[in-house]
């Protein structure tokens, strides 16, 4: 419990572990050796604007890992085949959604460096939705992922200048949050309605209804 700093460029050996309520301050960089582990077991691992190459990034418990407001990087090795447990929660990061850091702390853990289900346990304060990795191999909040099922397109059978079967269609997010959110037709005779909302929250989803008209006879 309470905050330690690490003040050189270290070479000891073994896992570096950071308990239940104590914070590891980096007071240099390559504070962490880049053959120890991070075992992130409930405390907060504080960048504090210093970059360090690690090992594995393990999470046993909610934890925490502050970023500081100048350009430094935390690298870790592919972690994505080690077991999680608990959310780890991403602070000062100040990029845009789906896109590199161009300020501030960058955490790289490569391509594939995580596991989807380790992503899903990843939230950055301020953002919603889970992290993604860029191709850059960086972590980032992820922007709105939108999917559309529209169960069946078929309207029916209907007489030219009257309304067929009208079609719900479910619009759901994965993603962060979608707002602002709007629905059009770009053919007169498919009349879009009943947006049941503008806003698609992560893990949510919305509905509308499509109605057809046919102007003309045809197939």
């Amino acid at each position: 419990v309470g905050t330690t700093t690490l003040s050189g460029a270290n070479t000891y050996s073994g896992n570096t572990v950071v308990n239940s309520g104590a914070t590891l301050k980096l007071g240099a960089n390559s504070a962490v050796p880049m053959t120890s582990n991070l075992i992130l077991s409930g405390g907060t691992l504080d960048a504090d604007g210093f970059g360090s190459a690690m090992n594995l990034l393990v999470v046993e418990s909610n934890s925490t890992i502050a970023l500081g407001s100048n350009l430094h990087y935390l690298i870790f090795n592919n972690s994505s085949e080690e077991p999680w447990s608990g959310t780890l929660t991403i602070t000062g990061w100040m990029g845009a959604i789906d896109q590199m850091n161009p300020v501030g702390g960058h955490i790289l853990v490569g391509s594939g460096g995580l596991s989807a289900e380790q992503l899903s346990q990843i939230v950055f304060q301020g953002y919603s939705g889970p992290a993604i990795i860029l191709p850059s191999g960086e972590l980032a909040p992820s922007g709105p992922v939108l999917a559309l099922n529209p169960g069946s397109t078929d309207h029916g059978n209907a007489c030219v200048g009257t309304a067929a079967t009208t079609i719900t269609y479910i619009l759901s997010n994965t993603g962060g949050d979608a707002t602002d959110v709007s629905v059009v037709s770009d053919n007169p005779e498919f009349v879009v309605s009943n947006l049941s909302s503008t806003t698609v929250p992560f893990g949510g989803f919305v509905t509308y209804d499509v109605t057809f008209t046919p102007s003309a006879a045809g197939n």
